[in-house]
């Protein structure tokens, strides 16, 4: 039975352990087991009747057999298979056959022993045989009773059988002697082996759980740091949402306001001009309906990135709501933003998107498909520094409801002090120098 300080390891476990090491130290045993036959027969061969060696000699040879193959299966399974097919039984009775067979080398012995040297040494050689083998069945308590008791009491057995040996009275105390604390201290070494084992056990037990812990650990942190990689790629997805047209990639009116208050800033401080330009697709409902919401986004995005082509690296560009889209371009005079949006306008009448007759957009046109071909008008402004964005936006506006007046597909220029300008019906060609970097 397991002492109360195994009580966090099972029996079972125990056991398991105990039977692999009497395994591993009965084949040992087995081993050296030649050395001692070897010796025996050396000292006895001259002194004992061939019939009493011989048999000795079988009967350690069938012990040992024995032994070995069952320490061999025993080894070559799981202990926890072992131990549920009964090898640990077998292995204890095994070695109290062992016990007994080395018992009977103590019948070789003559019946007044005296001073005859080969029944010394037999002694010699029981006693140490005992020592080693109370080293190899100290693994459990009963390996060590069946093993002690087995040989003494054949070899005391023998003693007492020898009653005309003078000496039979000292050889009798001495075996009762040498037995009772060859039981001692194989229960002392059996208590030690237990504990080392239970230790043993308990560590290995409490390795696992530290390293279950650990390893959960990592994966809760492993998982945590998924978590915040997917939480930074959903703020990152949410700040791109709530600063940019999903659509077109271009600014929404929020981060376009928070960019123009800078630009706003700039141009006071450096008292440089700039413009606004407001331009707005046409006839885009009836694209939509025509061909489907689908052809409809390939067209704002086709027209974004017309735009994006063609502008500065300082421009300002937002899809300002719907089909409508605002552009801000710094250091520029109103007529240079004239010409510019004049050239955006060309830009975007000569851009078709091509669909096939699914309404499905083609990268090039097809036999049964058509291809669509649309235009924009736009408001051009003067931003000055005393005036807010929504006024601005409101001249803007106003040149973009004259340009849609007008016929559409056209510029036109408005501000405080300026008088409603079509560019476009001027027929007059931008000057290409007012304005150099759309050249």
């Amino acid at each position: 039975m397991p002492t109360p300080s195994t009580a966090c390891v099972s029996t079972a476990e125990i056991q398991a352990v105990q039977l692999r090491l009497l395994a591993e130290r009965t084949l040992i045993s087995v081993k050296s087991s030649f050395i001692g036959l070897l010796l025996i027969g050396i000292t006895q061969a001259s002194s004992v009747a061939w019939e009493w060696l011989c048999g000795f000699i079988v009967l350690r040879l069938i012990s040992m057999a024995y032994n070995h193959q069952l320490c061999r299966s025993i080894l070559s399974q799981e202990p926890r298979t072992a131990l549920d097919q009964g090898a640990l039984n077998r292995l204890e009775w095994g070695l109290l056959t062992s016990g007994i067979t080395w018992g009977v080398a103590a019948w070789m012995l003559p019946h007044v022993i005296g001073a005859e040297l080969p029944a010394h040494a037999l002694i010699i050689l029981l006693i140490g045989v005992s020592g080693i083998m109370m080293n190899t069945a100290a693994i459990t308590r009963r390996a060590l009773h069946f093993f002690l008791w087995g040989m003494w009491s054949v070899v005391l057995g023998r003693v007492l059988w020898g009653n005309n040996d003078p000496y039979t009275h000292f050889l009798l105390a001495g075996g009762v002697s040498y037995a009772g604390l060859s039981l001692v201290h194989g229960l002392q070494l059996h208590a030690q082996s237990l504990a080392g084992i239970t230790a043993g056990l308990e560590n290995r037990r409490l390795l696992t759980a530290m390293t279950e812990a650990s390893q959960r650990e990592q994966a809760q942190g492993l998982a945590l740091a998924q978590a915040n990689l997917r939480l930074e790629a959903a703020l990152a997805r949410t700040k791109t949402l709530a600063s940019f047209d999903e659509l077109t990639g271009l600014m929404n009116r929020r981060a376009f306001h928070e960019r123009l208050r800078f630009e706003i800033a700039a141009q006071r401080r450096h008292e440089e001009p700039a413009a606004l330009l407001l331009l707005d697709l046409d006839y885009f409902k009836s694209i939509n309906d025509r061909f489907g919401h689908q052809i409809g986004d390939a067209v704002l995005r086709s027209t974004a990135n017309t735009l994006k082509s063609m502008l500065r690296e300082a421009d300002l560009l937002a899809r300002w709501g719907g089909e409508e889209f605002l552009i801000v371009l710094p250091r520029t005079r109103i007529d240079e933003a004239g010409f510019a949006a004049e050239r955006l306008r060309r830009a975007l009448e000569s851009t078709q998107i091509h669909v096939t007759a699914d309404h499905e957009i083609a990268e090039t046109p097809t036999p049964q498909g058509q291809s669509i071909a649309f235009s924009a008008s736009f408001g051009v402004a003067e931003m000055h520094p005393g005036l807010t964005l929504d006024t601005v936006l409101s001249h803007a506006d106003r040149a973009l409801y004259a340009a849609k007046a007008g016929g559409r597909n056209r510029v036109c220029l408005g501000g405080p002090n300026l008088e409603i300008q079509d560019l476009t019906a001027a027929t007059v060609e931008p000057d290409t120098t007012l304005f150099v970097p759309w050249a």
